[in-house]
């Protein structure tokens, strides 16, 4: 675990608080996780099918979706510092 930032103390979490850590985490994940079919996805998959694309995903999610996952990136990125394993 990196140092804590200057005028902030380290925290240490018992096995309850890791434990609820933990599942705060992965109901976030759950929310934040994007499904892939969300109405602009599936827009931008049918836009790629026509174009001749392979029509499996967006190049580029939507911008909702993208939201989702850079903070799904943060969320697994802070389990990762508190050694809790992550499906993502």
């Amino acid at each position: 675990m990196s140092a804590p930032a200057a005028g902030r103390a380290a925290v240490v979490l018992d096995d309850g608080q890791l434990g609820v850590l933990a599942r705060m985490l992965g109901d976030a994940l759950e929310r934040r996780t994007p499904p892939g079919d969300c109405a602009d996805c599936e827009l931008a998959r049918e836009i790629s099918r026509i174009g001749g694309a392979d029509g499996v995903f967006p190049a580029e999610p939507c911008e909702a979706c993208a939201d989702d996952l850079a903070m799904s990136d943060e969320y697994v990125a802070l389990a990762a510092v508190f050694g809790i394993e992550t499906e993502s």
